[in-house]
């Protein structure tokens, strides 16, 4: 069992690197639009990183059904619930890192601090729990409902999502902008 969550998170961490940099141009870019009074372009470009995020996490978790769909004769009827329950987290962790990535881009460390601790805890006490009692489904589980807890909470108090200003056009420059940065902490990942 090991060896498969050891897979599954690495599909987990590599879900920060399904915004294309979108997280990292957001960050970049909002404190100077702010710092500049811009204030309508930087509600735009976190609605754009908004949009970006959801779409693209959306179709990585689409993509993990379809192979894990693909390979259903070689699993067990256990871990193919297991793995269909990371597609329905991959989504919502890839929320997590945009609200991190917003509140950070805001400079709001006392609110991120708090959430991140929040997610901590409950996932590490909760994860262990199920787990130990449910095997790894119950640990999964757990981990799904903790990240859409702490998620609900963070979108209703803290970064409400406002996609109804998302435009392709910021989307783009967001991608073109934070690409190379997503790329190259991307590939020093790879190496370390």
């Amino acid at each position: 069992i090991f060896g498969v969550w050891a897979q599954m998170k690495l599909a987990l961490n590599s879900c920060r690197h399904s915004s294309l940099g979108a997280n990292h141009a957001m960050e970049r870019e909002v404190p100077y639009l702010k710092g500049q009074d811009r204030l309508a372009t930087a509600e735009q470009i976190k609605a754009a990183a908004a949009g970006i995020n959801l779409v693209l996490s959306t179709t990585a978790a689409l993509l993990i059904a379809l192979i894990v769909f693909l390979m259903r004769n070689q699993l067990s009827p256990g871990m193919l619930t297991a793995w269909f329950i990371l597609v329905v987290i991959f989504p919502l962790r890839q929320m997590l890192w945009y609200a991190r990535a917003r509140l950070r881009a805001e400079k709001r460390f006392d609110r991120l601090s708090l959430i991140m601790l929040s997610l901590a805890v409950l996932t590490t006490v909760c994860g262990v729990a199920s787990g130990y009692f449910f095997g790894l489904t119950g640990f999964l589980v757990a981990l799904g409902g903790s990240h859409l807890l702490v998620l609900g909470v963070v979108l209703r108090t803290a970064c409400p999502l406002r996609l109804q200003s998302f435009r392709l056009g910021p989307s783009l420059r967001l991608i073109r902008t934070g690409f190379p940065i997503m790329a190259s902490r991307f590939l020093l990942y790879l190496l370390y």
